[in-house]
């Protein structure tokens, strides 16, 4: 299970991975009618001296296919200049980050491709700063049935459903379990493509014990700590619900699918299926920090945990050092895709863009 879901999610990485070098090739289109040599500016949002993986993660392989273009990083923001490395003066003020970059974004050698987060390339679509990508896209007949439907969703959802920009990296979430406590309790364990109200079922029936013993069916986070209601946006975030109006002007929670999502999670947190938020954490014994005091997955806290991707790399690391930490028990997990609502069911979990890709509409290359 955790092999074939783990392939799933490097493919769709890999995909989506194919998307940056069209559109940095998209900006020196003309290269392959001569050999004339040129220089790509990417911007980056902070960087300094050492951008050395910054490379080896995007533009080496473009570099290495497109021989006449050099790529120059150009940060909009130099870490050692404003930390004051190698020198003896005080570290400066932070800068303001949007104003940097669109000073690097225009003047007489302004950079060719911005490489940046959803909010800062949201706000370069808002002001013009960055150009569409669809009529280039049409004009090249780029296939975009390889991207994963939420990621693109989610480009769309920053420039009013027009492509700005492209991303080959994502994270995704997913829901863990502990197969022992699901073993122990002679209940089935989760599978994949199930319905929130499934998981909530699992969950109502794993909860047990009171006080320090007590354990919940479920989280939405693997984290100790915060408001369910914050967390919970992993349940509603698939059914686009908002919370404010387009204008940002009036709230809209009062609406029948709202009432449903907070009389659900309200009824979950009051009969502890999910915790509250400001559950204590566990006393150390003897007085010795517990690095996993505030983990609620790995603690044994909760049955099932909503968490990223990434968590794999903590679960595999404390099993590995099981030995090393005093009151832990390798935990038998095994993970499952995140559950769906049946009004929604090819949404499932939140998706987290990160690494934009987008063409500087002050580029002076041919786009």
């Amino acid at each position: 299970m955790k092999n074939r879901l783990w392939g799933k999610r490097v493919l769709a990485i890999v995909a989506t991975a194919t998307l940056a070098l069209p559109l940095i090739a998209g900006c020196t289109a003309s290269e392959n009618k001569d050999n004339e040599q040129r220089v790509l500016r990417v911007a980056t949002l902070w960087g300094g001296q050492d951008d050395s993986y910054f490379r080896q993660q995007f533009t080496d392989a473009f570099e290495l296919t497109h021989k006449n273009v050099t790529v120059e990083i150009v940060p909009a923001i130099d870490q050692g200049s404003m930390y004051g490395f190698g020198n003896s003066e005080e570290a400066k003020e932070a800068p303001d980050t949007m104003e940097s970059l669109k000073k690097i974004m225009t003047g007489d050698n302004p950079v060719d491709v911005i490489v940046a987060d959803t909010s800062t390339i949201k706000s370069l679509i808002q002001e013009n700063m960055v150009k569409q990508l669809d009529p280039l896209m049409q004009e090249d007949k780029f296939d975009t049935s390889d991207i994963v439907p939420s990621v693109l969703e989610g480009i769309k959802d920053l420039g009013d459903q027009n492509i700005y920009a492209l991303t080959p990296t994502f994270s995704s979430s997913a829901l863990f379990y502990n197969k022992g406590m699901f073993e122990k309790a002679g209940v089935e364990p989760p599978t994949d493509n199930m319905t929130w109200d499934d998981i909530f079922n699992l969950a109502t029936r794993l909860t047990k014990g009171e006080g320090k013993d007590h354990v919940f069916g479920m989280s939405f986070t693997t984290y100790n700590g915060g408001s369910p209601y914050y967390s919970m946006q992993q349940y509603y975030n698939s059914l686009q619900l908002k919370v404010f109006d387009d204008k940002a002007e009036k709230m809209t929670v009062d609406s029948p699918q709202w009432e449903k999502v907070w009389s659900t999670v309200s009824k979950l947190a009051i009969d502890k299926v999910i915790p509250k938020g400001d559950e204590p954490q566990d006393q150390q014994s003897e007085g010795r920090y517990n690095p996993l005091q505030s983990d609620l997955f790995l603690s044994g806290k909760t049955a099932m945990a909503i968490g990223d991707y990434n968590y794999i790399n903590q679960l595999i690391d404390a099993n590995k050092n099981a030995d090393k930490m005093k009151d832990f028990t390798k935990v038998e997990w095994d993970v499952v895709t995140p559950p769906v609502h049946p009004e929604a069911p090819e949404i499932g979990g939140n998706i987290y863009l990160s690494s934009l890709m987008a063409i500087n509409s002050s580029s002076s290359e041919p786009g």
